[in-house]
């Protein structure tokens, strides 16, 4: 508890910074450098955006002015006054830097009556600047025993705070390369720690090296974005770009650093299990979701930053209960994801003008940024050695769990050994035994197939015969002839009893014919159906109607009526007349009047 204090005593220490506090600016007072306070200048909001200077400077003389440390409306204009005074006894050349490089338009009148304001902004080209420089810089000229009053127009896109440092010349020459000089440091940093990931997932292909990459390129865009060199170095013509990596830097930071969070812990969870393993996942994709929606419909609240860093709390709880757990090396990736927290935190602070200035708050990003990569990088190191370690530990329990069942292996061999002459030596007589029995059951099963297939003909010719030669049930003449295929195979079996002859030119080889059982001859082509030469050619009724009503016909001697035949057989009255004629005449022609099926059938 003790050493949590007095992390956040030293972090209220860091955020604490002094400024002037006055309401007409000394220069001579100014050591070299000095952030200037809300004290220092009078705002007024323009809600119509339309004002000129001279409007603005009667209304301020008329309605006064608010104390403002930042832009609350994004759809207004707000107009900054200072008023500068010198009375150095030696000169000094002065410059005006408006450290937040987020002003879309940003025009600076040196007093009321001059109308030709210097205007640059995040919404012009780069090239509209005069100093070549990430901020908005210009250049102060007050006459020694002078007072100048400077306005400045202010609007944008987006929240910034209406943060001005004055400094001499020489001052701003002397921080500017030391701030370029360590942001050129800070880079490298990165690209050495990306570059060097990047190659280690290309040759161990362990995805988790790609995601911190693609973490550290994450945090490199968000951080070009947040103190402007992307705009000077990298789209200096293209001002659209600061609106899209300003919107869109933040999730790509969010979404890296959570799959790479998410990745890393999912080794740890193995064996520590938290209540909160997919906590930061859902809570980022539902911010994503969140804020693409509030980008769309231009309803994206002033504090956003409060609901950006939730998915990084989750995350230091997450990690806080796996430490508890017993994994204590997960602390390297709590701190360096409660420094990257405190530092959205300060920066969220510093854009509405509720902290001071200092160096150390304006880059709080840039070094929590660094020390989390490190941390981050010190945090896979660590889980490379858990992963080595695991490997180790697994590969020696692997390798006695093998000595084991070697062990294991040759004592049960040699029991096996003998267990199987004994059993080899069962296993030859009874195969010999169930040899001759399988002998037997088969010759057994030949003549029981032989005797099955005598009676099952024998039951089928006095079937037919009783058919032939009685009343016809018709139950029992549906189950021998129950379709057209049997129908057609009793045909077959009558004309072909003796083998197939053609009827064109005599030969007897044939092969299928076109039609349904049809039987085509080998030797001229001819094509020979089963019904042909019989009484069942060029019938329309189907074959097994025509069987029937051939039955009952032979059964009656043809005193059936086609009435009677039609009501029987479901077929119509005149089918039955004509069927019947056709029998009939075959019976009268017959000289044997004990004739059989086969004499009526065939021509």
């Amino acid at each position: 508890m003790n050493r949590i204090l007095v992390f956040f005593f030293l972090f209220a220490l860091l955020i604490y910074n002094s400024e002037l506090k006055a309401t007409v600016i000394n220069l001579s007072t100014v050591e070299g450098a000095e952030f200037i306070s809300s004290s220092f200048f009078e705002v007024y909001e323009d809600t119509s955006g339309k004002l000129t200077l001279t409007d603005v400077a009667k209304n301020i003389r008329h309605e006064g002015t608010q104390k403002l440390s930042s832009n609350e409306h994004l759809k207004s204009a707000y107009w900054l006054k200072y008023e500068f005074y010198n009375d150095e006894k030696k000169q000094r050349k002065w410059v005006l830097e408006f450290i937040d490089p987020h002003i879309s338009t940003i025009e600076v009148y040196f007093s009321k009556n001059n109308i030709n304001a210097i205007k640059q902004g995040y919404r012009l080209p780069f090239s509209h600047k005069r100093y070549q420089h990430k901020n908005h810089v210009f250049d102060l000229i007050v006459p020694k025993g002078d007072t100048l009053d400077v306005y400045v127009r202010m609007q944008s896109d987006v929240y910034h705070g209406f943060i001005l440092k004055l400094q001499t010349n020489a001052s701003f020459t002397n921080y500017s390369l030391v701030e370029y000089y360590l942001l050129g440091i800070f880079y490298g940093v990165l690209a050495i720690m990306g570059m060097y990931n990047l190659i280690l997932f290309i040759f161990t292909r362990n995805k988790l090296n790609l995601y911190y990459s693609l973490y550290v390129v994450s945090a490199a865009i968000i951080s070009f974005e947040e103190n402007g060199l992307g705009f000077q170095f990298l789209w200096p013509n293209f001002p659209v770009f600061n609106y899209v990596f300003d919107g869109y830097g933040v999730l790509l930071f969010l979404s890296f650093s959570m799959l790479y969070t998410h990745s890393f812990l999912d080794l740890k969870r193995r064996r520590f299990l938290s209540f909160y393993t997919s906590l930061p996942v859902y809570l980022t994709v539902v911010f994503i979701v969140y804020y693409l929606l509030s980008m769309l419909f231009g309803i994206l609240p002033r504090y956003w930053i409060l609901f950006y860093i939730v998915p990084f709390i989750a995350v230091i709880v997450e990690g806080i209960g796996l430490y508890k757990k017993g994994l204590r090396s997960i602390i390297l990736l709590i701190s360096g994801t409660v420094l990257i927290t405190l530092s959205f935190i300060m920066l969220q602070l510093r854009i509405y003008g509720l902290v001071g200035n200092n160096i150390w708050q304006v880059y709080f990003f840039n070094v929590a940024a660094i020390l989390e990569v490190l941390l981050f990088s010190l945090a896979l190191g660590d889980k490379r050695k858990v992963i080595q370690q695991e490997n180790i530990e697994q590969k020696n329990k692997i390798i006695e769990a093998l000595e084991r069942n070697e062990e294991l292996k040759s004592r049960v061999n040699k029991e096996l050994e003998s267990k199987i002459k004994e059993r080899t030596n069962e296993l030859e007589k009874a195969k010999e035994k169930l040899e001759q029995q399988a002998h037997q059951i088969t010759i057994f099963n030949l003549k029981l197939d032989e005797s099955n297939r005598e009676l099952s003909k024998k039951v089928k010719e006095v079937s037919k015969r009783r058919i032939q030669g009685s009343e016809i049930i018709p139950e029992e003449f549906h189950r021998i002839y129950p379709d057209k295929l049997a129908c057609y195979q009793l045909l077959e079996e009558i004309k072909w009893q003796n083998g197939f002859v053609c009827k064109n030119c005599g030969g007897t080889n044939f092969t299928k014919g076109t039609s349904f059982r049809s039987r085509r001859c080998s030797k001229c082509g001819i094509n020979e159906s089963p019904t042909a030469k019989t009484v069942f050619h060029g019938l329309r009724i189907p074959i097994e109607s025509a069987f029937y009503i051939f039955a009952l016909i032979v059964q009656s001697k043809g005193k059936l009526s086609s009435s009677d035949l039609a009501e029987k057989s479901g077929v119509g009255q005149k089918a039955c007349w004509r069927f019947k004629q056709k029998v009939v005449e075959r019976m009268d022609n017959l000289d044997n009047k004990n004739y059989s099926w086969e004499e009526l059938m065939l021509f």
